[in-house]
Protein backbone atom coordinates (compact mmCIF):
# COMPACT_ATOMS: atom_id res chain seq x y z
CA UNK A 1 0.00 0.00 0.00
CA UNK A 2 1.26 3.49 -0.65
CA UNK A 3 1.23 5.96 1.87
CA UNK A 4 -1.03 9.27 0.36
CA UNK A 5 -1.88 12.30 1.50
CA UNK A 6 -5.03 14.02 2.81
CA UNK A 7 -5.71 10.27 3.63
CA UNK A 8 -7.57 11.14 6.71
CA UNK A 9 -10.20 13.46 4.77
CA UNK A 10 -10.83 10.95 1.83
CA UNK A 11 -11.86 8.33 4.28
CA UNK A 12 -14.01 10.44 6.20
CA UNK A 13 -15.54 11.73 3.05
CA UNK A 14 -16.05 8.70 1.96
CA UNK A 15 -17.57 7.05 5.01
CA UNK A 16 -19.93 10.54 4.95
CA UNK A 17 -20.82 9.88 1.58
CA UNK A 18 -21.97 6.28 2.05
CA UNK A 19 -23.97 6.70 5.07
CA UNK A 20 -25.51 9.60 3.28
CA UNK A 21 -26.25 8.15 0.09
CA UNK A 22 -27.99 4.49 2.16
CA UNK A 23 -30.01 7.56 4.35
CA UNK A 24 -31.40 8.82 1.24
CA UNK A 25 -31.70 5.99 -0.68
CA UNK A 26 -33.83 4.75 2.11
CA UNK A 27 -35.63 7.94 2.56
CA UNK A 28 -36.52 8.18 -1.50
CA UNK A 29 -36.96 4.54 -2.72
CA UNK A 30 -39.20 2.69 0.08
CA UNK A 31 -38.85 -0.89 -0.39
CA UNK A 32 -40.44 -3.80 2.08
CA UNK A 33 -38.47 -4.17 5.21
CA UNK A 34 -37.06 -7.52 3.90
CA UNK A 35 -35.44 -5.48 0.73
CA UNK A 36 -34.54 -2.44 2.74
CA UNK A 37 -32.68 -4.59 5.30
CA UNK A 38 -30.90 -6.60 2.43
CA UNK A 39 -29.72 -3.09 0.72
CA UNK A 40 -28.63 -1.54 4.42
CA UNK A 41 -26.12 -4.91 4.87
CA UNK A 42 -24.82 -5.12 1.60
CA UNK A 43 -24.35 -0.96 2.02
CA UNK A 44 -22.91 -2.03 4.93
CA UNK A 45 -20.28 -4.37 3.51
CA UNK A 46 -19.43 -2.44 0.99
CA UNK A 47 -18.39 0.51 3.59
CA UNK A 48 -16.53 -2.13 5.73
CA UNK A 49 -14.72 -3.41 3.10
CA UNK A 50 -13.95 -0.10 2.10
CA UNK A 51 -13.18 1.01 5.65
CA UNK A 52 -10.35 -2.02 5.98
CA UNK A 53 -8.80 -0.77 2.94
CA UNK A 54 -7.96 2.89 4.04
CA UNK A 55 -7.02 0.91 7.39
CA UNK A 56 -4.63 -0.92 5.77
CA UNK A 57 -3.18 2.50 3.69
CA UNK A 58 -2.47 4.11 6.92
CA UNK A 59 -0.88 0.98 8.83
CA UNK A 60 1.41 1.09 5.52
CA UNK A 61 1.85 5.10 6.56
CA UNK A 62 2.72 4.36 10.40
CA UNK A 63 5.15 1.96 9.73
CA UNK A 64 7.22 4.34 7.29
CA UNK A 65 7.18 7.17 9.87
CA UNK A 66 10.39 5.89 12.10
CA UNK A 67 12.36 5.68 9.17
CA UNK A 68 11.17 8.79 7.96
CA UNK A 69 12.34 10.12 10.53
CA UNK A 70 15.60 8.42 10.87
CA UNK A 71 16.10 9.82 7.31
CA UNK A 72 15.05 13.27 8.35
CA UNK A 73 17.91 13.27 11.19
CA UNK A 74 20.80 12.46 9.34
CA UNK A 75 20.37 15.08 6.88
CA UNK A 76 19.83 17.59 9.72
CA UNK A 77 22.99 16.24 10.94
CA UNK A 78 24.52 16.21 7.55
CA UNK A 79 23.38 19.85 7.08
CA UNK A 80 24.52 21.01 10.54
CA UNK A 81 28.26 19.53 9.61
CA UNK A 82 27.98 21.43 5.97
CA UNK A 83 27.46 24.71 8.03
CA UNK A 84 29.96 24.23 10.24
CA UNK A 85 32.37 23.76 7.82
CA UNK A 86 31.26 26.72 5.75
CA UNK A 87 31.67 29.15 8.15
CA UNK A 88 34.89 27.80 9.34
CA UNK A 89 35.93 28.35 5.68
CA UNK A 90 34.05 31.43 5.41
CA UNK A 91 36.13 32.79 9.20
CA UNK A 92 39.68 31.39 8.06
CA UNK A 93 39.10 33.69 4.36
CA UNK A 94 38.46 36.70 6.47
CA UNK A 95 41.29 35.85 8.79
CA UNK A 96 43.73 35.45 5.87
CA UNK A 97 41.95 38.52 4.32
CA UNK A 98 42.51 41.07 7.53
CA UNK A 99 45.90 39.72 7.71
CA UNK A 100 46.92 40.76 3.63
CA UNK A 101 45.39 44.21 4.38
CA UNK A 102 47.13 44.76 8.11
CA UNK A 103 50.39 43.81 6.06
CA UNK A 104 50.18 45.88 3.04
Amino acid sequence: MSCKCGIHGCTHGFLWGVIGGVILGLLYAPQDGEKTRESVMRKFEELKVEAEKHLKELDACKDRIPGIRSEVEEQVTRAKQRVKEEIQTAKEALEKHLAEKQQG
